[in-house]
């Protein structure tokens, strides 16, 4: 799981995470037009942003994420990163 959460097996995905706070819009559009798979790496580029506004943006799209199983995924990545 440690390796999955970093987005070892990811490069574009760990590159997002590691711009910050610029990628965030980036981010953003994918959870807003993303089919399962590009959600669930936006959600891990998100976990990955080690910023107050990464975080703040994972859990308030964690929140109101529409998919149930999607839904459960963001919370727990929200739930084990600091609040923001």
């Amino acid at each position: 799981m440690a390796i999955f959460s970093r987005l070892d097996g990811n490069p574009a995905g760990k590159a997002l995470s590691q711009i910050g706070d610029p990628a965030i819009p980036a981010v953003v559009n994918v959870l807003t037009t993303g089919n399962d798979r590009e959600r669930r790496n936006a959600y891990l580029v998100l976990y990955n942003i080690h910023t107050d506004r990464g975080k703040a943006t994972l859990h308030e799209y964690a929140a109101r994420e529409p998919d149930p199983q999607m839904r459960q995924f963001a919370v727990k990545l929200a739930g084990s990163s600091r609040a923001p």
